[in-house]
């Protein structure tokens, strides 16, 4: 199974735990990651699809690449230890929901930003 068939398969899935066949992809419960647990690639936390553009090699930023394309227009952030995030959403309840929450608070606001002045320099 191509890459991308295998995230279309395992992204938001209910398996627990399941790699793809070089072990360079893994599903934790829906949430993807690349070359073990400690890189979370993309995840859903609400209604938005958020991918982790932290790149560290050629095979990560073809990753990346597929886990856009998937999604149509996700969330990208830029976490070096999003494992640590992850963790403290998943096992923190509420603070971690609560730390995300202003995180996408604040990227729906800079986004908007960045559209009104591309719109500015266009005219």
């Amino acid at each position: 199974m191509k890459n991308i068939d295998w995230i279309r398969k395992y992204y938001c899935s209910d398996d627990l735990e399941r790699y793809n066949s070089n072990k360079s992809l893994l599903s934790l419960s829906g949430d993807i990651y690349n070359y073990g647990d400690h890189y979370p690639l993309m995840f859903e936390f609400r209604e938005f699809d958020i991918i982790n553009t932290q790149g560290f090699g050629v095979t990560t930023a073809r990753h990346i690449n597929l886990a856009t394309r998937i999604t149509g227009n996700p969330i990208s952030i830029n976490i070096s230890q999003g494992s640590d995030l992850l963790f403290n959403v998943r096992e923190h309840g509420e603070l971690g929901v609560f730390v995300l929450d202003c995180i996408l608070k604040e990227l729906i606001l800079l986004e908007s930003k960045l559209y009104k002045l591309t719109k500015r320099a266009i005219k």
